[in-house]
């Protein structure tokens, strides 16, 4: 997807990191696109690679059913924007304020890789949120009203934050998932 989000998903170490990308590829893997079925059962040979596939996710909305929290999103928001690109209504919630996005942000829309209509998207669905403070979830709740499909989070135990697998559940919707860098998945049933 890089020709349409300006980066390859996954292509750092600390922002942007190749946690950011199997965040994508689980999201990828709630989709209910028949196209989604094909790359996941290798019927598409080097995906990856692929531009005109990549053009087919995007034109297709795959992920348009999907409601997306990333928990700690950090500076450089490339996983959340390629969910956006693919139709999800993905939110970031982090310490950072929103205007942290911008200097990427600008640089991407010098080059024709974001509008300013997404730009403004980015800004609007993100809390800037301490989330070891009380009160966090109800914050989150009221800013995005919850009942996620999927809440996730790729570096936030390595910062030292272990409680996403508390909160998660409250966010998300019955037969919702977590997902995080050192667990495969939470499935909330109840």
């Amino acid at each position: 997807l890089n020709e349409h989000i300006g980066c390859n998903i996954g292509s750092s170490t600390l922002v942007n990191s190749p946690f950011s990308c199997l965040q994508f590829v689980y999201a990828l893997s709630l989709s209910n696109d028949p196209l989604i079925e094909e790359i996941l059962q290798g019927r598409i040979i080097n995906p990856g690679w692929n531009k005109e596939l990549g053009t087919s996710l995007v034109n297709r909305k795959v992920l348009k059913d999907l409601k997306i929290l990333d928990l700690g999103c950090g500076e450089l928001p490339y996983f959340v924007r390629a969910t956006r690109l693919l139709g999800a209504d993905t939110y970031t919630v982090d310490v950072f304020p929103a205007e942290v996005f911008d200097e990427d942000a600008d640089i991407l829309s010098e080059y024709g890789y974001m509008t300013q209509a997404q730009r403004d998207e980015e800004k609007r669905k993100h809390l800037q949120v301490d989330l070891s403070e009380e009160g966090t979830l109800e914050k989150i709740i009221n800013s995005t009203g919850g009942n996620f499909d999927l809440v996730t989070e790729a570096h936030l135990t390595s910062a030292g934050f272990y409680d996403g697998i508390k909160l998660a559940p409250l966010l998300l919707k019955k037969g919702g998932y977590y997902f995080r860098n050192d667990e495969a998945f939470v499935k909330i049933d109840d």
